[in-house]
């Protein structure tokens, strides 16, 4: 896998030769200029260009694996575009994929480890849940449970 791409931005120039020797793509230096920023974005945008057009066996092999999970979550779409979708849209992408989702079936049991041996604890003889550091108490009429699923995905 490629390593990313680094841009020095900073109020010292003297270090600016070991940054070049350690591969980096720009050094800034401070107070930024709009002028100057807008180069450091076009040398960015240029070497992403070269990068993506060069095919290598592990680009190769990184593109096989990608098209896979895309077509294991059925959306094809993902990441297929060579811009970065915008914030707004990957948030509505992620909440309208989470509201066609089919509804989840009710929880019956609950797992809970106690020493090596594992409980099932019926939902309908819990009592109460209750938040405790990392871990979730499930109390019953007869015993309490700890478990390490939260609150939200009991829900």
């Amino acid at each position: 896998m490629p390593l990313p791409f680094t841009v020095f931005v900073t109020a010292y120039d003297q270090y600016a030769v070991q940054a070049f020797e350690r591969a980096a793509i720009d050094y800034v230096l401070k107070p930024v200029q709009p002028d100057r920023l807008a180069q450091t974005c076009a040398r960015v945008q240029a070497a992403l260009r070269v990068r993506t057009h060069r095919a290598t066996p592990a680009t190769a092999a990184l593109d096989a694996t990608l098209n896979q999970l895309r077509a294991l979550l059925g959306s094809a779409d993902l990441g297929a575009a060579p811009s970065t979708p915008s914030t707004a849209s990957v948030v509505r992408a992620s909440t309208s994929a989470a509201s066609s989702a089919p509804p989840r079936p009710r929880l019956a049991v609950i797992q809970a480890g106690v020493g090596a041996a594992i409980h099932l604890v019926p939902v309908d003889s819990v009592l109460y849940f209750e938040a405790a550091d990392k871990y979730v108490r499930v109390i019953t009429a007869e015993r309490e449970y700890l478990i390490r699923t939260s609150l939200r995905e009991l829900l």
